[in-house]
């Protein structure tokens, strides 16, 4: 029999079991803090020693006891961001939390792993189209109302929840190692592709090329200087009535226009912007070294940031995008390159231009290219599936959540 149910008076609530209430999160806890401490990646629940962390030194195991001013957690703490992603954790006894947090100090009768489960929908509410707000004050996480039965509901809602998400995240985490192999499988099939080629009775010879061991005997060893040219052309047409185009590790070169949303730093003219032409590979000098290179299927204009490179006669730029991308060619990037650290360690024309790669004839490297087309798209097809079934399973979750803490479905009594 379904049970009785009134209305919260709460929107993300909706209707509730007429015998439970609602409950403002101000009201559950004793106080809120904040401190200096390590970062939530950091926390350790061993009794004597922890990581520390603090902006500019790398994570260190030190005695807490060396740190007395340094403020930790208690047995009925919630932790709580303040900005960015809107989380909330049950820390470790004694664990260190950052002025990025806030401590919660719940009553002692509370059940927190509920309070958890309710905020994390109330606060789902709050976020608009998954944009996280700037800050989440101590103010604006007071005022999250959660829905409020018994003691002994509570307990059997979040005994209930705690296996089935138990279950659902050991999928999830099967589910996205499975994706991490897919990505590892499609990198091996490009290099072996384009470094060993597709016929397996070839003759082979030893490669000049650190990372590649033997190549083709057909193949050459060339500079990029020689079969790439340097693009120079500036841009002076209006930004409206130009095909904006940016570079992306993991998309290679798109156009604004197929963006739902631009990130980064928008641009207000395309004055001095470079020229890009179908075919024409983009480099990002500071990124390249992490697979930031593309070919671009568009013309159009991209940021002085890049350097553009035009193919000569005798070169398929799909086959040297598939080249450019390879963990062996980033490293050769890399050590072409300098910089003050990892994240600004830059590649310039000069140093690119001067790396050495292999040419096959024209024809192989267009078979390569329809072969690697064929087998990247069947993987990414793959991969594709993959995150798809993440995203249900993650709404079901969710759902499945809302469901049981709002008392729009019951745990039966044993």
């Amino acid at each position: 029999m379904s049970r009785e149910m009134k209305e919260s008076g709460i929107d993300w609530i909706g209707s509730i079991p007429k015998s439970w209430n609602t409950i403002k999160f101000k009201y559950l806890h004793g106080g809120m803090n904040t401190g200096e401490g390590i970062d939530k990646n950091f926390w350790s629940n061993e009794p004597t020693d922890r990581l520390f962390y603090t902006a500019g030194i790398n994570p260190i195991r030190t005695n807490y006891e060396d740190f007395p001013e340094w403020k930790y957690t208690k047995e009925n703490d919630l932790l709580l961001a303040r900005n960015g992603t809107p989380y909330i954790y049950i820390p470790y006894p004694n664990a260190c939390y950052t002025d990025h947090i806030i401590r919660a100090t719940m009553n002692a009768s509370v059940n927190k792993r509920f309070v958890q489960y309710g905020l994390q929908c109330s606060i789902a509410s709050v976020v608009v189209d998954s944009v996280s707000l700037a800050t989440w004050s101590a103010s604006l996480w007071n005022k999250q109302v959660i829905a409020w039965p018994s003691a002994e509901e509570q307990e059997r809602i979040v005994s209930f929840l705690d296996e089935k998400c138990a279950h659902i995240d050991s999928v999830l985490e099967k589910t996205r190692n499975s994706i991490e192999e897919y990505k590892k499988l499609k990198q091996a099939v490009i290099t072996q592709a384009v470094t060993k080629g597709i016929k397996n009775d070839c003759r082979v010879k030893s490669s000049k090329i650190e990372w590649i061991d033997k190549i083709p005997e057909k193949w050459k060893e060339i500079r990029i200087k020689n079969i790439f040219d340097f693009r120079e052309e500036k841009n002076y047409i209006p930004l409206e009535e130009v095909n904006l185009l940016s570079l992306y590790t993991d998309l290679g070169v798109i156009q604004h226009s197929d963006l739902e949303k631009t990130v980064g730093n928008k641009a207000v003219n395309a004055d001095g912007y470079k020229k890009v032409y179908e075919n024409d590979i983009i480099v990002n000098i500071i990124l390249c070294w992490m697979g930031a290179i593309g070919i671009s299927k568009y013309d159009g204009v991209t940021s002085p940031a890049y350097d553009v490179y035009c193919p000569r006669e005798n070169v398929d730029s799909k086959f040297y995008h598939y080249y450019f991308r390879t963990t062996g060619f980033a490293s050769d990037c890399y050590k072409r390159g300098r910089g003050i650290m990892a994240m600004r360690w830059r590649t310039y024309s000069d140093q690119f231009r001067d790396i050495k790669v292999v040419y096959p004839p024209l024809r192989e490297q267009k078979e390569i290219v329809q072969y690697l087309d064929e087998k990247c798209n069947q993987i990414e097809n793959l991969v594709k599936k993959k995150k798809k079934f993440i995203e249900e399973l993650e709404f079901y979750k969710k759902s499945l959540i809302y469901e049981y803490v709002t008392g729009k479905k019951e745990v039966p009594e044993f």
